[in-house]
């Protein structure tokens, strides 16, 4: 019974790279709970894992957490790459130095259609 519940638990966090490879996000957010079910499942017969079973589990977990950071860490990349673009479309002048300026309606400015 041990040995199913190990190879559960691979399979579940084996799962769980692939989804974090194809950028999969909705499935990752359910394929959570089966890895969670999976390593729980693990932890609670501890004593039929062996040491050696135990620490591939938490690499594999570890290396699971390394690719989600990643992931976040594009995703705020890409966030702030649209704020800037978004930023950059309001420059539509240029100062007396010639460099891109915001020309923005302030007090004392009309703006008309």
């Amino acid at each position: 019974m041990s040995a199913r519940r190990i190879r559960r638990a691979f399979r579940a966090l084996e799962d769980e790279r692939r989804m974090l490879l194809r950028g999969d996000l909705a499935a990752l957010g359910k394929g959570a709970e089966a890895r969670r079910a999976a390593l729980s499942d693990v932890l609670a017969a501890g004593a039929e894992a062996t040491p050696e079973t135990l620490g591939a589990l938490r690499e594999a977990a570890e290396r699971n957490a390394r690719l989600l950071q990643a992931a976040m860490s594009g995703l705020r990349d890409a966030q702030d790459d649209i704020v800037r673009r978004t930023a950059d479309r309001r420059r539509i002048g240029y100062g007396p130095t010639g460099r891109p300026t915001t020309l923005a309606a302030g007090p004392g400015r009309e703006r008309r259609a």
